[in-house]
């Protein structure tokens, strides 16, 4: 990038790069943000090819001069159950449990499974949404001293049609910025040995939806995110 620099934080919860004019004086909102990388949870059980594709990319960002440091992001293996389950539970229900127990054959046996599920209580779901509000207004403190923050999109590449399908272990690296209601998007960063694609997730700060997708495009075209 011609008259910026780079630095990448690594702490437990992504990568965070700020770009910043040579010379030291640190350009405004560049369009390249910072990255780290999450060790915590997020690179977790992570397929050998997915995590060297991963280094590979951080090596892209080094080598046009980011440091890599560590930020934290304020999940771990329960957040999920208490910031998400309940509030997700509550809505499927309202909406379709009803009609699943007037016409249970309007709805496939898997989908039907999870009305095995208890409805949670209106404590349980006024007490989600209080944890959920506090899960988002930590992670937006995140983002008062960094752009981006970078993780693997799923730990594995894709499984077979016929399964196993881990669905929990596919979605837990999407799920906390989903639940946060930040943008994120993934971009391919590599292939396994049998060609499957690895995605790289670049998550930004809430309403920065052109900050992500700067930083997408740039490590896609710029950085040598194709060619991973």
């Amino acid at each position: 990038m011609e008259g910026r620099r780079f630095s990448v934080g690594r702490r437990s919860g992504g990568f965070h790069l700020r770009a910043k004019r040579f010379g030291g004086q640190e350009s405004p909102r560049s369009p390249i943000p910072s990255r780290r990388r999450p060790t915590i949870l997020f690179f977790e059980s992570l397929q050998p090819a997915v995590a060297s594709a991963i280094e590979r990319a951080l090596d892209t960002f080094r080598a046009h001069g980011a440091a890599v440091t560590n930020v934290a992001v304020p999940v771990d293996d329960t957040t999920m159950a208490r910031v998400f389950d309940p509030i997700i539970t509550w809505e499927i229900w309202n909406r379709f449990g009803p009609d699943w127990k007037l016409t249970p054959t309007l709805f496939s046996p898997v989908f039907s499974e999870f009305f095995k599920t208890e409805r949670p209580g209106v404590a349980a779901f006024e007490s989600a949404r209080t944890a959920l509000a506090a899960f988002q207004a930590d992670v937006d403190r995140i983002f008062n001293d960094l752009d981006v923050i970078v993780t693997p999109t799923v730990p594995v590449t894709a499984p077979l049609i016929n399964g196993p399908i881990d669905g929990a272990l596919i979605l837990r690296n999407t799920w906390p910025f989903n639940a946060a209601g930040i943008p994120a998007i993934s971009v391919p960063c590599g292939k396994d040995a049998n060609g499957l694609p690895i995605g790289l997730q670049i998550a930004g700060r809430r309403n920065n939806d052109d900050g992500v997708l700067r930083a997408a495009r740039m490590f896609s075209e710029t950085l040598g995110g194709r060619g991973l």
